[in-house]
């Protein structure tokens, strides 16, 4: 019980990396396009 909560925040943690890393090449991308 106690891995899978402890498991919880760092799989949300590594969603929102994977979420920040995307806006950013989606951002570095517009820059090259525009």
């Amino acid at each position: 019980m106690t891995l899978g909560i402890m498991m919880l925040p760092v799989q949300l943690l590594v969603l929102l990396k994977q979420l920040l890393s995307v806006q950013l090449l989606e951002m570095m991308l517009r820059r090259m396009l525009l």
